[in-house]
């Protein structure tokens, strides 16, 4: 059965109730899960699910909790309360596609190494179904939905793997929060010189400029030889331009935004218009195989996956082929003749848009990298973001060439590259480049996706910024998600 006939046969309204259980061949009747069993060698420890409950509602521990917790610190102990309730913001529709699609499906296969169903269920389907379900709860998809809607009578948890996985966490924290404390021991090293310095006056780019601008749609198909070698097919797409009026008319510098996976070119709206009120014409491309768009065809059931290995050469190839109109566009249209600076090109890019801003200022593809990280210890990686990078190995071997000399410069926001590029492929990086980080993200994790590749850049001009707090979806005023 395709998506599209089991959407319409199991149906999405009502979202709650038995029917994703029925769609995953359980029962109706299967009692929710009331106890988990923790395993661990061979002793095996059991807690009710109703004790966690009162526990993370009402801070109140069972007899039997109250004799786990004394070989726990009160501050995890706390953590453990939290992590029971926190929610994750995500609809019911979103999850319930996601995990269907090939990402979610290693997701699922993942988790359930370590989380079990205790009869003969099938642990992936059993994860998927309490998932989606728990995402229609009225508390939302947290730790305790997901236990009250696991269907089977218990689950089993292998202590040994959890606390593999735990240290691999904290591991993580300790170095990311390391590497995090000696970039500040730099940065406040730097401002203390840069001080005693003659410096330009930035502070005015923080306030919105004087100008007006207009925001000029445009309708783009590419069917250029290089695309056509590269990506096989036609590609078309929208991009709006904005483009500034001032005073006098002056060839002004160019700004092309990129958006992230799951997001499209509303999404940097305000910065955009903030741009263009200080003399930037701003170009921004909807890169129509891992956008919005492209979610929405997901929940339709038209689509397999949240992106498309092709993405990756596509994306690249959208900024190019836009550049290339609005050179063409500049000779013929009036609204655009005398306003573009083709010898100052910057891209700005977020998240999979940040690997594109690094791809086309020269970052090019390393396959002895993509092999060792996307091989069999990805399984246990903690780095989320290498399930889009690991699509890069379903691409046709071909020699892709995706650096565009009129970039002259490019800043990536949270950027998804460490395997796709790998070392190397930074050396090859011929550009000014800003990376900017986010220290709680989660899906592109700072250390392993934007400190460290920082270290790889070559002898060029070169910034890192972390932004203190900050996660992969900050950027947005309305989330997509």
């Amino acid at each position: 059965m395709n998506k599209s006939n089991w959407k319409r046969s199991f149906g999405w309204i009502p979202l709650s109730g038995c029917g994703f259980a029925i769609s995953l061949l359980l029962s109706c009747a299967a009692t929710a899960a009331e106890r988990i069993y923790a395993t661990y060698g061979f002793i095996e420890l059991t807690i009710t699910v109703k004790d966690l409950e009162v526990y993370a509602t009402e801070g109140r521990l069972s007899p039997t909790l109250e004799t786990y917790a004394k070989y726990l610190k009160p501050a995890q102990l706390q953590d453990l309360r939290e992590a029971l309730k926190k929610r994750i913001e995500l609809s019911s529709e979103v999850i319930s596609q996601f995990l269907y699609t090939p990402t979610g499906e290693k997701l699922l296969e993942r988790a359930s190494t370590l989380v079990k169903a205790k009869s003969q269920v099938s642990s992936v389907q059993a994860l998927r179904s309490a998932m989606i379900l728990a995402s229609t709860d009225v508390q939302g998809l947290t730790v305790l939905s997901l236990l009250r809607n696991y269907p089977d009578v218990g689950i089993q948890v292998d202590v040994a793997q959890g606390i593999e996985v735990f240290q691999g966490v904290r591991r993580l924290v300790g170095q990311t929060n390391t590497a995090i404390s000696l970039v500040q021991q730099r940065s406040d090293m730097a401002a203390k010189t840069a001080a005693a310095l003659p410096l330009p006056n930035l502070l005015a780019l923080r306030q919105p400029g004087k100008l007006t601008w207009d925001v000029l749609p445009l309708s783009l198909a590419d069917s250029r030889p290089q695309r056509l070698q590269m990506a096989g097919k036609v590609r078309q797409y929208a991009a709006d331009v904005y483009v500034p009026k001032p005073s006098k008319l002056q060839p002004m510098p160019i700004v092309v935004i990129s958006h992230g996976l799951g997001s499209g070119r509303k999404s940097f709206k305000y910065f955009a218009e903030h741009l263009a009120s200080h003399g930037y014409v701003v170009a921004v491309p909807e890169h129509p195989g891992s956008s919005n768009q492209q979610f929405e065809a997901l929940l339709d059931g038209k689509a397999d996956d949240v992106s498309r290995p092709m993405e990756f050469i596509d994306r690249p190839l959208d900024v190019s082929f836009l550049l290339d109109e609005l050179g063409r566009l500049s000779l013929t249209d009036d609204r655009f003749k005398g306003r573009l600076n083709f010898k100052q090109v910057g891209v700005m890019g977020q998240s999979f848009g940040g690997y594109t801003a690094l791809a086309l200022v020269g970052a090019t593809f390393s396959a002895e990298r993509i092999q060792k990280d996307c091989g069999p210890e990805l399984s246990k990686s903690l780095n989320l973001s290498l399930l889009l990078q690991c699509q890069v190995q379903q691409l046709p071997k071909k020699n892709y060439v995706l650096r565009d000399p009129r970039v002259k410069a490019a800043i990536a926001v949270n950027p998804i590259s460490s395997s796709v590029f790998g070392p190397a492929g930074f050396k090859t990086i011929q550009a000014p480049v800003m990376i900017v980080s986010g220290t709680q993200d989660s899906i592109a994790p700072p250390l392993a996706e934007q400190i460290e590749p920082f270290t790889w850049l070559p002898n060029i001009e070169k910034r890192l910024i972390l932004i203190d707090g900050a996660t992969i979806f900050h950027h947005r005023r309305t989330p997509t998600l």
